[in-house]
């Protein structure tokens, strides 16, 4: 049984960074630098009312949100 739990654990982390790495060589490719505006990381569980948008483009937040992903494993 245990074998079985450490077979599906490191299937489902394989599955996870072969998805961002495909992500990401999609998104890198395209050479987008439109500019978006993005919400600033929350700080606590409630969202800060007077939080201001921030200026980012579509690679440095894919890039932000697979860093996380992958610490996040």
């Amino acid at each position: 049984m245990l074998f079985i739990a450490r077979c599906a654990f490191y299937t489902a982390g394989a599955i996870t960074l072969l998805t961002n790495y495909i992500i990401k060589g999609m998104v890198t490719s395209a050479n987008d630098t439109t500019r978006i505006w993005v919400p600033p990381p929350q700080t606590g569980f409630l969202p800060d009312p007077n939080a201001k948008l921030v200026e980012s483009t579509y690679v440095a937040e894919i890039a932000r949100w697979l860093a996380t992903d992958v610490r996040g494993f």
